[in-house]
């Protein structure tokens, strides 16, 4: 075989590769919904959440499941407390309406996005 046909042979099985790869990730991104680098940073940021903030739901609040839904597969990170199954916990904390963040002992009420979670928290968020 001579050289030119080794290398496009060559060329033509890393073309394959490269889009082989492509296809794969972007297959996983649309049946997931995740893009594979937006989840390796939410990782991080939502343990930092996690630590830092406590998170007041109750199971039938849409905007509870929407604020737990910015965390994607990692929401289990976070410091979560459902007042219906805790109800002696919110009541304690004066916690009146759902969904409502407390950082550094101040109320946050209602869904917060990740930049927002990021300057109350001081927890760094990867974009």
């Amino acid at each position: 075989m001579n050289q030119k046909r080794k290398v496009l042979i060559t060329f033509l099985v890393l073309i394959v590769i490269v889009a082989g790869g492509w296809l794969i990730t972007k297959a996983i991104t649309s049946y997931t919904g995740y893009s594979i680098t937006e989840v390796e940073d939410l990782e991080e940021f939502s343990s930092c959440i996690g630590e830092k903030a406590e998170l007041y739901t109750t199971a039938t609040c849409p905007h509870c499941k929407a604020q737990k839904d910015l965390f994607k597969i990692y929401v289990g990170n976070l410091n979560i407390i459902d007042c219906t199954e805790n109800p002696d916990i919110c009541v304690e904390k004066e916690v009146r309406f759902v969904p409502t963040w407390i950082i550094n002992g101040e109320k946050y009420i209602g869904e917060k996005s990740l930049e927002k979670l990021s300057e109350l928290t001081g927890c760094e968020l990867n974009k």
